[in-house]
């Protein structure tokens, strides 16, 4: 169950080792959204959750069945069951605007493509309204260095999607690593 409890946390963007009131408060902001019975059970059962067994077998058991009744394939197919449950609650939460519910996350994408040599990047993501702050002074780092360069428009987007890239290879190198 704690296997099962860290992939669902991990497929909801939650920082491992945070406090769960984060979980909460969005989960709060998504009952009743989605129109989904799977979904918006699985937000309410999210918006009281402490980490208990109980708790976890309260939401395990939307994917089916009682985790007592559990055979051995049923950790696995519970496991994508609520990787979908999540997907759909992470796309509900950056859509929560939608019915005057203030969003807990926004979504971005950044593209990045190079003709020369072909590369390619397209990353979607999240920023949790918590990170703002951060995102905003990273921001103002990275606007005050472009500026102070000197140098022209051109050579400022690039050497900023060449960051961007470089991030971003990183980042899913380091995942494949791990994961």
């Amino acid at each position: 169950l704690q296997d099962l409890s860290q992939k669902m946390l991990d497929a909801l963007g939650h920082f491992r080792g945070t406090d769960l009131s984060d979980i909460r408060a969005r989960a709060r902001t998504i009952i009743d959204l989605t129109g989904d019975l799977l979904v918006d059970a699985f937000a309410a059962r999210l918006s009281v959750f402490h980490g208990e067994t109980s708790e976890l077998e309260a939401i395990f058991g939307l994917a089916g069945k009682p985790t007592r009744d559990w055979s051995d394939r049923d950790p696995d197919q519970t496991a994508l069951s609520v990787a979908e449950y999540a997907l759909k609650f992470r796309r509900a939460e950056v859509l929560a605007r939608v019915k005057g519910r203030s969003p807990t996350r926004e979504a971005m994408a950044v593209v990045i493509g190079t003709g020369e040599t072909g590369r390619e990047v397209v990353e979607e993501f999240e920023v949790a309204d918590h990170d703002r702050p951060r995102v905003a002074a990273l921001a103002k780092i990275l606007s005050q260095a472009m500026l102070a360069s000197g140098d022209s428009r051109s050579v400022v987007l690039a050497a900023l999607a060449e960051a961007g890239f470089s991030a971003i290879s990183e980042q899913n190198t380091n995942q494949r690593k791990t994961g």
